[in-house]
């Protein structure tokens, strides 16, 4: 069974929390509230 990992980062003008969920083997996994700067963020 693989791992299932929850991340965050703080972003954007106004702090906003952004989560990163994703399976530790296979590296799939969804963003959740890229703020303003969805550019930014390395997935």
């Amino acid at each position: 069974m693989s791992d299932f990992v929850c991340d965050f980062r703080v972003v954007g003008p106004v702090q906003t929390n952004c989560f990163f969920f994703y399976d530790k083997d296979s590296g799939a996994g969804i963003v959740v509230d890229p703020g303003d700067e969805a550019e930014k963020l390395n997935c």
